[in-house]
């Protein structure tokens, strides 16, 4: 014969606590030493508090947090490569056929393009009777006023990190 529950009627609700008047927030300490049945967590909502804190335990994870223990680190195994990796990165590759042209007054320089992404020029122009002029191009162009005597254009290809290339020079013969 199956055996039978017998079912119990609930306890009765404790009375609440009436906090004196005077409480504020300078007293927020005396608060907390109120026992457990004092602030309304009577035995149904200290079982529901321990089902919560079952439920989250089953978490992964989770259980090392609440009980301070139990995880599991695993050691990272680094991906290889065939192809070895030098620890200083090589700087860019230097342009090359910097050349200049004269056209209504102004010179035109031109190198050929690196193939490389991410990288840009830094190009500094040295004329007769003038100071260095550096600009900081994304194209493989710069144009600059003619000046009458020996115009050069040094090119710097300058990568993503910031490495340089060598310069590579080109001169010009401004009549």
């Amino acid at each position: 014969m199956p055996r039978q529950q017998v079912l119990q009627p609930p306890a009765p609700p404790e009375p609440p606590v009436e906090l004196p008047p005077a409480v504020t927030d300078d007293h927020r300490d005396d608060l907390l030493q109120i026992p457990w049945g004092a602030i309304g967590v009577g035995l149904g909502g200290g079982v529901a508090l321990l089902v919560v804190v079952a439920v989250l335990a089953t978490v992964d994870g989770v259980s090392a947090v609440l009980l301070g223990g139990g995880l599991t680190l695993r050691p990272v195994t680094p991906v290889t490569t065939n192809k070895p990796q030098d620890p200083i990165a090589a700087p860019p590759a230097p342009a090359a056929d910097v050349t200049g042209k004269l056209s209504d007054g102004r010179v035109y320089w031109t190198w050929q393009p690196t193939q490389q992404a991410g990288m840009h020029y830094a190009v500094t122009v040295r004329r007769s009777g003038r100071e260095d002029l550096t600009r900081e191009v994304v194209l493989s162009a710069l144009d600059v006023e003619a000046v009458p005597g020996r115009n050069c254009a040094t090119v710097v290809v300058v990568g993503p990190d910031g490495r340089e290339s060598a310069g590579v020079e080109g001169c010009l013969e401004v009549p």
